[in-house]
């Protein structure tokens, strides 16, 4: 439709090549996705060659040898193309590399980074844990004066009939062992405690009760994961930056216009989940607030001129008095059209009541 379209790469699927090591001393990108699972269960991958004019087009079979792809239609093709009398033709005047990267931070690290030792940490003593309570879940039986030779039915007969024999001397005794499981479980709180903490996450732990959790304490759990996303948002505003100065250069060949990346802001508006019952009680004590406000006003209306009174009352309403200043009648007028309006509701008869003697109408 002549216009720029945006898809999104898999980073793990994305090579960034610098033009030093390559043979024509461009800035490449090889991107490799799968495309599809045939039915011997062999994975057919694509993979594209991509510089700052064409894409190259590729083929392989899961390790096989990678050889051109002829199912393309065009193959080099080039970015920007226009179609004239059926046939396409390259655009000249398109130079740009059709890859923008979203970091995660200044120095591309993943969060994961800071928190993988602990991960695995915890899951050594989780399994540890649950090894021990494996081994150890069955009790030990110390059997004295056992009539018999064969411990195979000893097992049986402790499992099945619940009844062993022995001699007059004999007897049973049962021997369970003890886990030391409790520095164990200190252990893995501590973990997990500190995955959320250097992890920059939200413990939803700190939230058991929400019917009475307050604002304070929501802000509270989210404060390490709105650090987080803050961050996160000033990679993002470098990343549009460069999406709209694409954007723009198409804009500006378009209508012939000469806009720049400064014409354009972002308006990001992160929101934590709150109360919504504290927050309507907030709102109500507001508007109370200031209705008292007005009343008060309006009660020492016959104390103070026509201007005051109502700068005061389109502030405490966020309303810009100099905009409806011109639209306000004149105090004398105001008050000879509320004697008017007075006077007028003075001369309305009354209708008896009913049970005069009247007729009723």
């Amino acid at each position: 439709n002549d216009r720029l379209v945006f898809e999104n790469a898999d980073c793990l699927g994305v090579v960034e090549v610098e033009g030093r090591f390559a043979e024509d001393k461009k800035d490449q990108r090889i991107y490799k996705y799968v495309d599809r699972i045939d039915r011997e269960g062999k994975t057919q991958w694509k993979i594209l060659v991509v510089d700052d004019e064409n894409t190259y087009y590729y083929k392989q079979t899961d390790n096989g040898e990678i050889e051109l792809d002829l199912d393309a239609e065009m193959n080099p093709r080039p970015h920007a193309m226009y179609e004239k009398d059926g046939k396409l033709f390259k655009k000249d005047d398109y130079h740009l590399l059709p890859f923008f990267r979203l970091d995660n931070n200044k120095k591309r690290k993943s969060f994961l980074q800071a928190v993988k030792p602990l991960i695995d940490d915890y899951d050594i003593h989780a399994s540890s844990l649950t090894n021990n309570l494996i081994d150890f879940d069955t009790p030990l039986h110390v059997v004295k004066g056992f009539e018999g030779d064969d411990l195979s039915k000893l097992q049986q007969n402790l499992k099945t009939k619940k009844l062993i024999g022995v001699d007059e001397e004999g007897g049973v005794e049962v021997h369970t062992v003890d886990i030391p499981y409790q520095a164990r479980k200190e252990k893995l709180d501590l973990d997990e405690k500190n995955i959320y903490r250097f992890g920059m996450s939200l413990n939803m732990q700190g939230l058991k009760d929400t019917a009475a959790t307050t604002n304070i304490a929501i802000k509270a759990a989210y404060s390490l994961l709105e650090l987080r996303c803050n961050k996160i948002i000033d990679q993002l505003e470098l990343f549009l930056q460069e999406l709209v100065e694409a954007v723009i250069a198409e804009i500006n060949e378009r209508v012939e216009k000469d806009y720049s990346l400064e014409d354009v802001y972002f308006d990001f508006t992160p929101e934590i989940m709150s109360n919504a019952q504290e927050n309507a009680q907030i709102k109500l004590t507001e508007a109370q607030e200031q209705q008292v406000r007005i009343t008060t006003l309006l009660n020492l209306a016959a104390k103070l001129d026509n201007e005051t009174l109502m700068k005061n009352i389109c502030e405490l309403l966020d309303i810009d008095y100099e905009e409806i200043k011109s639209k306000l009648p004149d105090p004398n007028e105001a008050e000879g059209v509320v004697k008017d309006a007075q006077g007028t509701l003075d001369n309305v008869p009354v209708e008896p009541e009913a049970g005069e003697g009247n007729e009723e109408v």
